[in-house]
């Protein structure tokens, strides 16, 4: 916020200034031939918006600050670099920059504003423009791309890519939050804040260096995501500037964004994870001149359509910008003779990845916050996240030697929390699982127990659907206390199968579809699962997972090529589209095979599976506390 009159000629004679001299104010971006292409323009008018707000109030003003921020840009007919001016009256304008990061960084847009502010000041002053300082090297952004175009093609990078091939040649699992919403489809990428303060004493001591405290907030963050999502194996973001003393001043995107990773944070103890979160952040910055794009298109990486490819989370270190007018004037002097008013930051409504750490150093302490996704997360869970994350920090710190994995697990709100929703003197009859489901089904048959967009399933038909499949899974020789795997995405057949196999005495394994393979092949060697339950769509996944290993795959489906009921056991009961869909999937199946013989084959082997044990059974009786089985397979380590 400029405290005095401001000249509107001359702000706009800098500004074209700013514009001559950096070409990426003057770039367009658009798409030849289906490749992404830049043009820089000779001459261009650099867009610059003046806003009377004379009689706004503090509210309204506000709110359009927000909306020029959030405004698109057109990349294809303007600069990725804009400016406003909302005049309050003649002695008070507020003025705001915004660039788009295709074209510029941070770094670059803070050096832009400043640059434009010292121009300012000299014209104001009644300078010329050939009499101010000297511009900054026009053509120092096209040397940097030209640059790394030769290192992409030299050893270098060939040795850096083959550093993250070798980092990511296990590709780890996602980060499953604990959240009442499915990933979306689609980003939107609106996203809030949540701010908290870190002493540098409680990391253990006031006289860490920048980069020990930095390791020491990683391991606390990889406790955080390993209690809260069960992931052991963390892979986050890490900014890393490639700009250097060569491009100071320079306008453009230096940015590169790199993954980091902690393997086995869990079982590791406090001192070992520091240790290794100094390495994994050093290894990161060493190779972090190849490109993040060209790590995504030469790795392909699994993509999930509503995220950013390999990591979710980001880790963003920084210096201390509280002082940001202080920092501009101590590189322009020529700012110290301006009015200035620094404003607070506004709120970010667009984020990219689901939940980002910033972490911002200061002298004694650290300005954390965590920007996340709403269409991700509420504010609810990332204040207990935040709570959280600060208890951790004394649990953490006092005794290096302890393990991660024997961390408190719950926060003290959860605890107050259980422990109120579990006072109670109500008398509970200790009934099975399947004793309760029989109970319900016979009280309120027809009473829908699971509903989906297309489907539904009534209690009385879930009930029976689980006893066939828990005696087609004696049929198939499952004794009790043996697991069981099923892997299946979120449906009715997920529900019947784990029911099924309690019904036939078995140990439920659930696994999830998201899991890498080799994670759900060791999973699965290390439960001794003969059995696995499935549905089609990761038949070809499943073949990659079973390698090496006895296991059965069956698919509760209709028209699968084995299943273990079909429509006897789901498709009638279930009512609606899913019923039809079964069919019509089933004679699609038998039209595609590769001869009559084959289909006819196939049909056959449903058949046998119909017959063979398909009548309900009962259930077997359920183990005891005192029997070493247990309701869900779990693996820590």
């Amino acid at each position: 916020q400029l405290i005095a009159a401001l000249e509107t000629q001359q702000l706009k004679a800098a500004f074209a200034e700013l514009a001559r001299r950096h070409p990426v104010l003057r770039t367009v971006y658009f798409e030849q031939e289906g490749r992404p292409a830049q043009l820089v323009q000779g001459e261009a008018e650099p867009p610059l918006r003046m806003v009377n707000a004379n009689k706004w109030l503090e509210g309204e003003i506000n709110q359009q600050l927000r909306s020029e921020v959030h405004s698109r840009f057109d990349l294809s007919k303007g600069p990725g670099v804009r400016l406003a001016v909302f005049s309050q009256s003649s002695e008070a304008h507020i003025l705001l920059m915004t660039g788009h990061q295709l074209a510029v960084d941070s770094d670059s847009l803070r050096a832009l504003f400043a640059e434009l502010l010292e121009i300012y000041t000299g014209l104001s002053g009644g300078k010329l423009v050939e009499d101010l300082a000297a511009a900054p090297e026009v053509n120092g952004y096209r040397r940097f791309i030209e640059e790394q175009s030769e290192y992409l093609k030299g050893e270098s990078a060939r040795a850096d890519f083959e550093f993250w091939k070798q980092e990511l040649a296990e590709e780890p699992s996602s980060f499953k939050f604990p959240v009442d919403r499915p990933p979306p489809a689609r980003r939107n990428h609106r996203g809030s804040r949540a701010r908290f303060r870190i002493a540098r004493a409680d990391l253990g001591s006031a006289d860490l260096t920048g980069a020990e405290c930095e390791a020491r907030i990683l391991t606390v963050f990889a406790a955080l995501l390993n209690q809260t999502t069960a992931n052991d194996d963390m892979l986050f973001g890490l900014p890393c500037s490639l700009r250097d003393d060569s491009a100071a001043g320079v306008a453009g995107n230096f940015q590169n964004p790199v993954p980091g990773r902690l393997r086995g944070s869990g079982d590791a103890s406090v001192a070992d994870v520091v240790k290794q979160a100094e390495g994994a952040m050093a290894a990161a910055r060493e190779h972090s001149r190849f490109p993040f794009q060209e790590i995504v298109k030469q790795l392909a990486p699994h993509r999930h359509p509503g995220r950013m490819p390999l990591f979710q989370v980001l880790v963003r270190f920084s210096g201390d910008e509280s002082d940001l007018l202080g920092m501009l004037s101590d590189s322009v002097p020529a700012l110290s003779e301006l009015h200035l008013h620094q404003i607070n930051r506004l709120d970010l409504n667009e984020v990219p990845y689901e939940l980002t750490l910033n972490i911002q150093e200061q002298p004694d302490r650290f300005l954390c916050e965590f920007v996340y996704r709403e269409d991700f997360f509420d504010a609810e869970f990332i204040d207990a996240l935040r709570l959280r994350f600060l208890e951790l920090i004394p649990a953490i710190f006092e005794d290096p030697s302890r393990k991660l994995s024997a961390l408190p697990a719950r926060s003290s709100r959860d605890i107050e929390e259980l422990e109120s929703q579990n006072a109670t003197e109500q008398s509970v009859d200790e009934l099975h699982l399947l004793e309760l489901l029989q109970r319900t089904a016979s009280a309120m048959p027809g009473v829908t127990a699971m509903l989906s967009q297309s489907a539904e399933m009534s209690y009385a038909d879930l009930s029976a659907a689980a006893a066939r499949v828990g005696a087609g899974l004696v049929a198939r020789g499952l004794q009790p206390g043996e697991p069981v795997a099923v892997l299946m995405g979120t449906r009715m057949e997920q529900i019947v199968s784990l029911l099924g196999i309690l019904h036939a005495g078995g140990v439920c394994l659930p696994l999830d579809p998201d899991y890498s393979v080799a994670r759900l092949n060791r999973f699965l060697a290390d439960s001794g699962a003969a059995l696995l339950l499935s549905e089609q769509a990761f038949a070809a996944q499943l073949e990659d997972v079973v390698v090496g290993l006895s296991v059965q795959v069956l698919y509760l489906e209709d028209g699968a090529a084995e299943p273990v009921l079909g429509e006897a056991a789901i498709g009638s009961a279930v009512r609606g589209k899913a019923g039809k869909n079964s069919k019509k999937t089933a004679k699609k199946s038998a039209a595609g095979s590769a001869s009559k013989k084959a289909a006819k084959k196939k049909a056959g082997q449903a058949k046998a599976a119909k017959a063979d044990g398909l009548e309900p059974i009962a259930p077997v009786a359920p183990a005891s506390l005192d029997d070493p089985a247990y309701l869900l397979y779990t693996i820590v380590n």
